[in-house]
């Protein structure tokens, strides 16, 4: 668990901070998502999310699946830095579309970590648990957890 301060920032994690400035980068981008219907944030070291903005204009531009995600996900993203204590501004806007007020969880996700409003994330966590193990199989076929 992290703490929001009263003026919107966050400390990054070691492991997360360590793994933006290793590309010689303090910025990050910063955009909404959900995850089984739930508001969060994700965060990108800022070469990932140009590798992502790349991938992107690969896209049928004129499909209205890319155009869906463009309005929602792309056009949604600012850019924050890092600053000398390791923390980033969460901009005003993503936090209240994540909720986000004093306890916060940020969690891995590849490229990018999330930050969750930490009661969302729990409920998250818990169904998310419940549906691997009602059926282990179904997610991972002959691997066993």
């Amino acid at each position: 668990m992290h703490t929001v301060d009263p003026k919107g920032r966050i400390s990054v994690p070691a492991r997360f901070r360590d793994l933006i400035l290793a590309s010689n980068e303090d910025r990050v981008m910063i955009t909404n998502f959900r995850a089984q219907s739930t508001p969060c944030l994700d965060v990108y070291p800022y070469p990932a999310w140009l590798s992502l903005e790349e991938s992107i204009a690969k896209q049928p531009q004129f499909d209205p699946k890319v155009q869906a995600f463009t309005l929602y996900y792309v056009s949604s993203a600012l850019e924050c830095q890092i600053d000398k204590q390791g923390r980033i501004l969460l901009p005003p806007i993503l936090r209240e579309y994540a909720k986000l007020e004093d306890t916060v969880m940020l969690t891995g996700a590849g490229k990018k970590f999330q930050v969750w409003n930490h009661a969302a994330w729990q409920d998250v966590f818990d169904r998310s648990e419940a549906a691997i193990f009602e059926d282990p199989t179904s997610f991972f076929g002959d691997i066993k957890i």
